[in-house]
């Protein structure tokens, strides 16, 4: 579709190199890695993905799911564009809808991590029941029992 009107692809290219500039200067400005959460599409957030995920030190997906499947499907989308998994962060939500209990969040960890996926991160902190938190503390122990095992 934009390449039938030049405008309107002149103004994507312009988004996304501004993306671009914005990670690049980070990186010197700051001299630390720069991790950038993957959300959206290329015309709605003006990124270009594949460009961000060989210029970003890390990518991070949200995989806001109860379903194992889907979390893999979700790493999955993403792994074919990397040239190593360990620059994937898996985002979860350690909460109803997307964790009913400790047992259903574990499961969903280990699907990623038997694609490759070593970090993890737990959003929405201030919204989510205190009485849910020592859910994160069982995934931290299966995620240590992965490293250990090989």
């Amino acid at each position: 579709m934009l390449k039938e009107h030049a405008e309107l692809a002149a103004f994507q290219q312009l988004r996304e190199d501004l993306v671009m500039s914005l990670i690049s200067e980070t990186k010197v400005a700051t001299g630390v890695e720069v991790s950038f959460l993957l959300m959206g599409d290329q015309c709605f957030a003006g990124i270009n993905r594949q460009a961000i995920i060989d210029r970003a030190d890390r990518v991070e997906i949200l995989a806001y799911s109860n379903d194992p499947d889907q979390i893999g499907t979700a790493v999955d989308g993403v792994s074919a564009d990397l040239d190593e998994m360990g620059k994937l962060v898996v985002g979860l939500q350690f909460y109803p809808p997307c964790a009913h209990s400790s047992t259903e969040l574990v499961a969903c960890v280990e699907a990623a991590t038997k694609r490759g996926i070593s970090q993890f991160s737990y959003y929405n902190y201030g919204i989510a029941p205190r009485a849910n938190s020592p859910w994160l503390g069982d995934c931290i122990k299966y995620c240590t029992g992965c490293s250990s095992e090989g």
